[in-house]
């Protein structure tokens, strides 16, 4: 029976080695060339600006909408529209914690934990539906809401604990 296996191996010995010479043999010979167009193009340009632009760069990004189709910042708000209440727009529930996402009155964004405050709000409880804030009217409950619509509200009652 040891010779049968001896015979094995050797096989199996002879099989991996004639597969890692089909492999060395389709290894090109030496560096690819370029794709056709590519060495047509002028070198990339050093970036040492881009320390010094990065800041402008990224508040530009911040300043557009997060949920905006067009991504452009608001000109102006409606009038019917209360200030003093945060539009809330995104819930986001991971194991590392609650957050909720609001645009503040300059289309700019924040994200706030339980205990946050936007404007004259704080959050008090993050729910995967609704978000309950506490503020000089009482206690709000807020859905997330797209721009164009009015910050829905579905209680003004006063806190109950």
């Amino acid at each position: 029976m040891t010779g049968w296996m001896t015979q094995m191996r050797a096989l199996a010995a002879l099989v991996f080695l004639l597969a890692l010479l089909l492999f060395w043999e389709w290894l090109p010979a030496g560096p690819l060339p370029p794709p056709p167009g590519l060495a047509d193009r002028p070198p990339l340009a050093a970036t040492d600006d881009f320390a010094a632009n990065a800041g402008a760069w990224m508040a530009q990004i911040l300043a557009r909408p997060l949920f905006r189709a067009d991504r452009r910042p608001l000109a102006v708000l409606p009038a019917s529209v209360d200030l003093t209440v945060p539009r809330l727009t995104a819930i986001v529930i991971t194991a590392a914690g609650r957050s909720a996402i609001f645009v503040n009155p300059d289309g700019g964004a924040s994200v706030l934990g339980v205990g946050g405050h936007s404007g004259v709000y704080a959050v008090q409880a993050i729910t995967p539906d609704a978000v309950r804030l506490t503020g000089p009217t009482g206690t709000l409950t807020l859905h997330p809401q797209f721009a164009a619509a009015v910050p829905a509200i579905s209680g003004h009652a006063q806190d109950t604990q």
